[in-house]
């Protein structure tokens, strides 16, 4: 079995939310090497209301990175950057993370990851 983890970060502008991820193998032979990023830039005001205030963004990027995954690699870790606008953008529940990750697991008794909070740090 292969682990790895998804990190998100975000950027927040007057318009737009950009969701960025990072999907990391924790192989120590892998030498924490970037598997998957990407990003996805959402127009704020054609957002359905709530969209970025439950974490949907983020919902569906872990289903899809989930579900482009092969059988032999386990989700252990997933990583939030806390919003740098909290009045617009949030961190998905615990529950709807595990409910997104359950989806879209082949092995329904596989263990669900440890999911975190950290404070980002924007640079430049």
């Amino acid at each position: 079995m292969k682990y790895y983890r998804i990190n998100f970060n975000n950027k927040i502008t007057d318009e737009t939310v950009t969701i960025r991820y990072k999907v990391i193998l924790e192989e120590p032979e892998e030498q924490k090497s970037i598997m998957q990023f990407g990003s996805a830039t959402f127009q704020i005001l054609s957002a359905p209301d709530n969209y970025f205030l439950m974490g949907q963004a983020a919902l569906q990027i872990i289903r899809m990175i989930n579900l482009g995954m092969d059988d032999s690699y386990c989700l252990t870790h997933v990583t939030f950057a806390s919003s740098q606008n909290q009045d617009i953008l949030k961190v998905p529940k615990r529950a709807a993370v595990e409910s997104a990750i359950r989806e879209t697991n082949l092995d329904p008794n596989a263990p669900l990851p440890a999911i975190d909070i950290v404070k980002q740090n924007l640079i430049g």
